[in-house]
């Protein structure tokens, strides 16, 4: 924090100076990182911290809700800027928060590993909270994460946080829920948002949001109109 204002109150034989705080002293989580890092680091992970913003989740939240420690791999500004544009206006949309929060929990493995831990365990496998699993790999002492043909360097981090470790990715690795399930077709399609009432009165949309092969015959308005 910066001191933006001081002042001096004395009494007859005591001073004291009160110092203002342009931001709270208080134990980091992992997401105060991911707010704080463009200010206090050369690193941005601004765009980061826009996906806990987003999933409406901080990430001590996360830790309880898995009941873990979290190392969070969060990319870069940079590697945002490499990132397909439309999908990550998407991500961002308000329709498209399922999926924002799938695409931050693809970049949180469960337990607080250090840099220096996870490329003394590679090469092995890593599974995200999502539950995606890659290729855990180094280079020097650096990890990397590779899905498929996407790598994800980190080239800064050990932020050791409350709830475990921040780690910065020069790529961000896309989960499969970037494109669209079922449920988001007939949630986008205006011909068929009866339907989608329907689908969320009778509490079948986690099913129908799964990805996994579906064939679903939808009555458009008209049809239950008639």
């Amino acid at each position: 924090p910066n001191t933006n204002d001081s002042n001096r109150l004395c009494s007859s034989t005591i001073c004291s100076i009160f110092h203002g705080l342009d931001y709270p002293l208080f134990p980091p989580s992992i997401t105060d990182f991911a707010f704080f890092t463009p200010i206090s680091t050369d690193v941005d992970t601004s765009d980061c911290y826009r996906f806990f913003a987003q999933c409406q989740l901080h990430s001590d939240d996360i830790a309880e809700i898995f009941n873990t420690t979290l190392t969070v791999f969060c990319p870069t500004r940079q590697a945002f800027a490499n990132f397909n544009n439309e999908d990550f206006n998407r991500l961002l949309s308000p329709d498209w928060y399922r999926h924002a929060c799938e695409f931050l929990f693809n970049h949180i493995t469960a337990g607080d590993f250090t840099r220096n831990e996870l490329v003394h365990q590679a090469p092995r496998r890593i599974t995200m909270l999502n539950g995606q699993t890659y290729n855990l790999r180094k280079t020097g002492d650096r990890p990397r994460i590779q899905n498929g043909n996407e790598e994800g360097r980190s080239n800064f981090g050990d932020l050791i946080a409350l709830d475990g470790y921040l780690h910065t990715l020069d790529t961000a690795i896309t989960p499969t829920a970037v494109s669209n399930n079922i449920y988001d077709w007939v949630a986008f399609d205006p011909n068929t948002r009866l339907f989608k009432v329907n689908i969320d009165f009778v509490q079948l949309t986690d099913y129908v949001s799964k990805d996994y092969p579906l064939t679903v015959l939808a009555p458009d308005n008209e049809a239950f109109r008639r």
